[in-house]
C-alpha cells in the first residue's frame, strides 16, 4: 500500500516500511480491534539485481523497529 505522503521504497526503503507497518496497526486500532501480531507479506523482485540487498536490508531493519516501538503501547 503506497501512499503519495510516503518515502518510495527503493529510495527510502528503512522509511517506508515503518511508516507502513505503522498505518496496518492504526487502521487495525481504529476499527476497535486489537493487533495480535503484524506479519509481513515482503516482494522485492529479482534477488540477482544489484540493488535488491540493500532494498531488503533497509525494510527489513524499519519493520523491525516498527514492530518494536508500536507494540509496547497498545497492549
Amino acid at each position: 500500500n503506497h501512499k503519495p505522503h510516503n518515502h518510495p521504497t527503493p529510495i527510502h526503503p528503512y522509511h517506508l516500511s515503518a511508516t507502513g507497518v505503522g498505518g496496518i496497526v492504526r487502521d487495525i486500532i481504529s476499527m476497535g480491534a486489537r493487533p495480535v501480531a503484524v506479519m509481513d507479506q515482503l516482494r522485492f523482485g529479482a534477488v540477482d539485481h544489484p540493488d535488491t540487498a540493500r532494498v531488503v536490508h533497509g525494510v527489513v531493519a524499519g519493520v523491525v523497529l516498527a514492530q518494536l516501538s508500536a507494540f509496547p503501547y497498545y497492549f
